[in-house]
């Protein structure tokens, strides 16, 4: 979400035995039971690593190794959420799975940790512990806050995952108060998704109607800020609910935020207890206290009483910390790193250790030991043989800290501790399926002797430096410069920011290594590479980074500085050497903007995507508040209006996919992985995948988008599998395929098909509780929603096109007509996509498909809906069409392909509109390409490039023949052209 004050942003995976929340075959799902399973497609209980692929070594290159081991690896990293309910993250990647639990009963900590085939080595284990000067040690696995996950990098090879506001066994519930502030249990307090409050014997009373956001809040409060530094809750939950989370604001922040939050455990007994639940390190600011809000991950029908709500000034506890783990999980290795963060206005706790424990049961355990460095008495390795598991154990980070490892047998234990006198802990942890310390060995001895001969050269804009090879992030690390958005656009949009690096192995053992080069601005879009003889490399390149100053973290990460990183696996040979120049991107690749995905830092996981400079969607995968749905969070277009700040252009609203209601509850789904096709720099293509929470289907949604520069066709295709019988009563009303609303304005106007396909435009109803069904056909269906009344509207124009779907239900074909669902309410409009039916029991196997195009556009402020019916001309009508005329047509819904013949292809292309970038498979050849155009029967050279290497594309396929792709822009008519391309 991005706006001028704050640019809050931003598979199919193998989901070996992911687990979900399960729901009896043949029924709906019902939440108020719910039940741990297993997906039913895996074995129970079991998360496998994810599988490397197979790519060979065609020698085309210095950096073949290097392409063909990058593309083995490319999306074999993952991070997702084990259940519905969000109590367990697993992150998986070719050599383990982890998953750590995040709430609920027992301790917070790594719940199994597991090999590649699924074998756990250990559960419950990797405790984080203080030990203080009196010898009493303290566990963050005994927080009585419950963990928060944020995975503030993410992509091809690396995700950097925290758990967060883990705090070591603190329990203030007996704390005495400096200070309270009564927060009147009366008629100011309103509920949300929960019963209207009734107060009987001065107790508010609630109960969960809808478990998408239940919650009850008040504002006009005015407490000192001197007066409090906690909130003490006592009440009584009556259910299935396992965490709570406050929510608060001050004068400063005036409204509920996430940087203004916190969670905490619930006992949802139906007895009474008490909660005091520490704000210090949730936003706290120096400004009285305005509003307060009572977040329950609650079912339908669970019940809550409150009985008294205070604001408290509390002695915090004398371990002033909270804990920040970092896992830095890459596709074949994993980095583990803690930090204390220390509470402001702490009493400065002095410790005498702080670690981390493997623990292991003792009778699993085969064989230990500790491996030292020439001095004898510095570790440089710790490793346990585990029956049936193979070899696990800490390799020891050469950053600077004095580490000590203890083995010691504790009640039927085996436990390793790892532990030093500083508030920063890390180091790499091994795994393999073997019962020998070879691979440890091996493994210890190149993090104790990093590549050393390696150097960088670059302009003085570029100012390009080696760092060092960071040994708890695991990565080589460089540094260079960058730009921002504002020149990058209007100064020197060609301007790309290269280093030339050189990376020497003069060891006799090959590596294989991860490069981190870090920019000092957020502006970073794209990135490729190079080899020495100026050949693009097919190596998918992560970019992730961070806009400076809007502090999502306030607590974790006060400085907020910005960054664009990008990220690549080399294959360094033994005593080979690597030349090969890094390009950093920002607005145009050869004579068009680029297109690109890259990662972006916020308070949860987001993809960012944009051409050139200019963003056009941002995808939030886990949802942008918890499980609100909300997945497309930043929605732009180029045809709206560009702000003064920054080339940047308005949004359209919130954008949502599937649920399904059942008993008034909403029951939604829950991400399970992606898979990055193309992360640019001439196409944008990821998949990224969902579960239901009641176990019954699964889907993907594949998103694609070509460097447009007018109405930013978003082109979608849903595909949805029933993995089981489900009953979903009176569909068209209770099932969503999907779901948009006006977010913070009110549309006047609607356009839609209706049931024979013909176009229809009226007023909206702005009345709040208004909703009809309207039937929208089946003969390509599309809804628009247009005309604010506000000049200066913050939002764009909306429109849901449909090109094609294939639909089977009950095992059979169904051409039915599809339903839209308009309503107004809280003064928002809502656009819902289903189907119209009346009752359904889908059955296992059953699939749904529907290729569409999401559509920001305009102004906002339009009355009529010319451009939408434009881009339902080009895009669905009179679409892109290949037509082969040297190699063969390749079927794709939105991209066109075509298959080489003896590395020539010719084509003509007709159709579509705007920028289109165009794919050539089954090249031999990686030294480029020739584009001619056939211009009034001339064959004359396609001006496609600023430099030998930019303007195109490359990738590398499993059979070892090459992509290239690059950009053609088709007139307002799309009328025909022809190329042909060959290999130079």
């Amino acid at each position: 979400m991005r706006s001028k004050n704050k640019r809050s942003i931003s598979l199919i995976i193998s989901m070996t035995a992911l687990l979900i929340m399960s729901c009896v075959v043949m029924t709906s799902c019902n939440k108020t039971t719910p039940k741990l399973q297993e997906n039913p497609k895996y074995d129970a209980g079991i998360i496998k690593g994810t599988q490397i692929g197979t790519y060979p070594v065609n020698n085309d290159s210095t950096m073949s190794e290097t392409f063909a081991y990058a593309n083995s690896i490319a999306n074999r990293v993952q991070g997702f959420y084990t259940n519905g309910t969000r109590t367990s993250y697993a992150m998986q990647n070719t050599t383990m799975s982890m998953v750590h639990k995040l709430s609920g009963d027992g301790k917070l900590v790594v719940s199994a940790i597991s090999n590649a085939n699924g074998t756990p080595y250990a559960t419950d284990t990797l405790d984080v512990y203080i030990k203080d000067l009196n010898g009493t040690e303290y566990y963050a696995g005994e927080s009585a806050d419950v963990g928060r996950i944020n995975a503030t990098q993410i992509g091809y090879y690396y995700y950097e995952t925290h758990v967060r506001d883990l705090a070591f066994n603190i329990d203030y519930t007996n704390s005495q108060y400096k200070k309270e502030t009564e927060i009147e249990i009366g008629k100011q307090w309103a509920a949300n998704e929960m019963t209207e409050p009734k107060i009987e014997n001065n107790v508010l009373k609630v109960t969960v109607e809808n478990s998408k956001d239940p919650f009850v809040y008040v504002n006009g409060l005015d407490v000192p800020a001197e007066d409090y530094n906690a909130v003490a809750i006592e009440m009584k939950v009556t259910g299935s609910t396992p965490f709570g989370e406050v929510f608060f604001y001050t004068a400063k922040t005036n409204g509920f935020n996430a940087d203004q939050r916190t969670t905490y455990r619930i006992e949802a007994d139906g007895e009474y207890h008490k909660y005091v639940i520490d704000l210090s390190s949730a936003g706290l600011d120096t400004e009285a206290l305005c509003g307060l809000r009572l977040d329950f991950n609650a079912a339908v029908g669970d019940k809550v009483e409150i009985k008294s709500v205070k604001a408290v000034k509390i002695d915090t506890n004398s371990i002033d910390y909270k804990l920040d783990k970092t896992f830095h999980v890459y596709s074949d290795k994993l980095h583990q790193e803690y930090r204390l963060a220390e509470i402001a206005g702490g009493k400065n706790f002095d410790f005498a250790e702080f670690g981390v424990e493997l623990k292991i049961s003792k009778d699993k355990v085969l064989e230990s030991k500790i491996e030292y460095k020439e001095d004898g008495t510095t570790p440089k390795y710790v490793a346990l043989k585990v029956k049936d598991a193979g070899v696990i154990g800490f390799i020891m980070p050469n950053d600077g800290n004095i580490y000590k490892i203890s083995i010691k047998e504790e009640k039927g234990f085996t436990v390793i501790r790892q532990y030093c006198e500083d508030g920063v802990l890390g180091s790499r942890i091994y795994n393999d399926s073997t019962q020998s310390y070879d691979g440890i060995e091996f493994a210890a001895y190149e993090e104790n002797n990093p590549l050393a001969e390696i150097s960088v050269e670059s302009d003085n804009t570029v100012r390009a430096k080696f760092k060092q090879y960071d040994p708890l992030r695991g990565a080589y690390t460089f540094t260079c410069g960058g730009t921002n958005f504002g020149k990058a656009y209007y100064e020197k949009p060609d301007l790309y920011y290269t280093s030339d690096i050189s990376i020497n192995n003069t060891t006799d053992d090959s590596r294989k290594i991860y490069v981190l080069m870090e920019s000092d601005t957020g502006a970073l879009e794209c990135a490729t590479v190079t080899d020495i003889a100026g050949n693009l490399m097919p190596i998918p390149t992560q970019v992730c980074k961070n806009f400076a100053g809007e502090i999502e973290e306030p607590f974790y990460d006060p400085q907020d500085r910005g960054y664009g990183n990008s990220i690549i696996p080399l294959h360094v040979g033994a005593g080979q050497k690597i030349d090969y120049s890094l390009h950093h991107l920002y607005q145009n690749w050869g004579k068009f903007p680029l297109k690109q995905i890259s990662s972006i830092q916020f308070h949860v996981s987001y993809y960012h995507l944009s051409t050139g400079v200019t963003e056009s969607n941002c995808i939030a995968p886990y949802y942008v508040f918890g499980k609100d749905l909300w997945t497309l969070p930043d929605f732009r277009g180029c045809s709206g209006i560009m702000w003064s700040s920054q080339p940047q252009f308005n949004s359209v609203g919130r954008l949502r996919f599937l649920s399904y209601m059942n008993n008034g509850e909403t029951v939604g789904t829950e991400y399970t992985g992606s898979e990055i096709r193309s992360s640019g720099p001439t196409y944008a293509d990821i998949d990224y995948s969902y579960v239901s929470d009641c176990g019954s289907y699964e889907y993907t949604l594949r998103h694609v988008e070509f460097p447009q520069n007018d109405e930013n066709r978003t082109y979608y295709t849903l595909s949805l599998e029933f993995l089981k019988d489900l009953k979903i009563e009176d569909v068209k009303n209770n099932f969503t395929l999907f779901s948009f609303d006006g977010r913070s304005e009110a549309f006047s106007l609607v356009s839609h098909t209706n049931e024979m396909g013909e176009k229809e435009e009226k007023n909206i109803t702005r009345t709040n509780g208004f909703s009809e069904i309207i039937n929208i056909g089946n003969k390509n269906p599309f809804f628009a929603y247009y005309g604010l009344d506000n000049k200066n509207t913050g939002i764009m124009n909306f429109a849901y096109i449909m090109k094609d779907y294939n639909i089977t239900i009950g095992g059979r074909k169904w051409d039915g007509n599809f339903v839209l669902r308009n309503s107004y309410k809280e003064n928002l409009n809502y656009g819902e996509l289903s189907l119209m039916e009346g009752d359904i029991s889908f059955k296992k196997g059953d699939t749904i498909n529907i290729d569409f195009i999401l559509l920001p556009w305009g102004t906002g402020t339009e009355t009529n809906d010319d451009k939408v019916q434009a881009v339902r001309q080009d895009s669905v009508f009179n679409p892109v069409k290949l037509t082969a005329l040297t190699g063969s047509f390749v079927e794709d819904e939105y991209i066109p392909i075509i298959k080489a013949d003896n590395n020539t292809a010719e084509f003509a292309i007709s159709g579509g509109k705007n920028r289109i970038t165009v794919k050539i498979d089954g090249m031999t050849d990686i030294k480029g390409i020739l584009i001619q155009e056939n211009v009034e029967g001339n064959w004359i050279d396609y001006e496609f490039q600023n430099n030998n290497y930019d303007g195109y594309q490359i990738e590398y396929k499993e059979d070892g023949t090459y992509t290239y792709s690059f950009v053609v822009e088709m007139d307002k008519n799309g009328t025909e052209r022809k190329f042909k391309v060959t290999a130079k």
